[in-house]
């Protein structure tokens, strides 16, 4: 059986930001960060939530489900 092969390079961009409070209604680094270069149309989240962080964090949840829906351009498709 014959292959082909070939070598692809993907480039990606990371950004990192510190903050604290990141779901604190006062922060606005994450609405800033998920509508950089965006249209001013309403983007829909999608949230990972890591099990043990979950437990030890238990008002993380909360917290995430109440920053995004006081926004108005950004909405959760799932909860966390």
């Amino acid at each position: 059986m014959s292959a082909i092969q070939r070598t692809i390079q993907v480039g990606f961009q990371l950004r990192v930001f510190f903050t604290r409070n990141v779901f604190a209604p006062a922060n606005s680094l994450l609405h800033e960060v998920l509508l950089s270069g965006g249209s001013g149309r309403v983007h829909g989240v999608m949230i990972v939530l890591d099990e043990s962080l979950a437990q030890a964090r238990p008002e993380l949840t909360p917290d995430m489900e109440q920053y995004f829906a006081a926004s108005e351009r950004l909405k959760l498709v799932c909860p966390p």
